[in-house]
């Protein structure tokens, strides 16, 4: 299997922890720029920094889970979150940016908020259960995602993470028993801007910016994204000139981390 096959592959990552975003942000606050994982995840334990009931536990959520998410294969992504807290960034801001790197280390997460989550608000839907997440599951196994088939007391399990991390980032919320109601959720604006910023980083043109499936995690389709980033809401951050097919940004700061400054003031 090469590695574009791998990265198309869904995993059981999601078990070793959800959302998780107080973890996350007691994490963050304690890492140390510069830090190496392997020191950093033994301080954690050494420390107690997660106040856990056990090392084993601790060593999971440092390093199958923080580490996975804002420390490899760089550690930018803890660098920028770690100032954007001290900063207090609002703590739905911090949220959404949570999620955008939980879904790029992991492709069942983002398939779940995209093809799960954003299908159901669209149409409608009240709730999900984690029956349809099992059913998501059951289709992505016939489509060759999953390389060994989970049992149903594994894809269970999973789903019920699954929609775990939902609720915790705020896609869902608790109902009745077994239910979880939809939320018409809506992305910081912070988080729209780092994310632009970020992809224009990472080098992309503007239209690659705006075609990005990122935008898919916080309901974007092109059309909509946009009609949004066009917006005089984000005067301050780009002007967004559109001529036909053709879109343009002006922007109005250099990077990424210049932007993490400007929100962190």
């Amino acid at each position: 299997m090469n590695d574009r096959e791998s990265a198309r592959r869904y995993t059981i990552a999601i078990s070793k922890g959800s959302a998780l975003i107080d973890e996350m942000k007691r994490l963050l606050r304690a890492w140390e720029p510069g830090e190496p994982v392997g020191e950093f995840c033994d301080r954690v334990i050494s420390e107690d920094i997660l106040g856990k009931s056990s090392a084993r536990r601790s060593q999971d959520i440092a390093r199958r889970v923080f580490a996975n998410r804002f420390l490899l294969p760089t550690d930018a992504p803890a660098r920028r979150l770690r100032l954007l807290l001290e900063a207090d960034l609002s703590p739905h801001a911090v949220a959404d940016l949570c999620m955008l790197y939980s879904a790029r280390n992991d492709l069942l997460l983002r398939d779940a908020v995209t093809k799960v989550y954003w299908p159901g608000l669209n149409e409608g839907r009240l709730s999900l259960t984690v029956d349809d997440f099992v059913r998501f599951i059951r289709q992505a196994d016939a489509e060759g995602l999953i390389p060994v088939p989970w049992s149903d007391e594994v894809a269970k399990k999973i789903a019920r993470a699954l929609v775990k991390s939902l609720v915790e980032y705020g896609l869902l919320r608790e109902a009745a028993k077994g239910r979880r109601e939809t939320v018409p959720y809506r992305a910081a604006p912070e988080a729209l801007v780092y994310l632009a910023y970020d992809l224009r980083s990472s080098g992309l043109s503007d239209q690659a910016i705006l075609d990005h499936r990122d935008w898919m995690l916080y309901g974007f389709d092109r059309s909509r994204l946009v009609t949004e980033l066009a917006s005089s809401d984000y005067g301050q951050w780009w002007l967004l000139q559109i001529a036909g097919s053709v879109a343009r940004f002006s922007w109005k700061q250099e990077s990424v981390d210049e932007v993490v400054d400007v929100l962190a003031e």
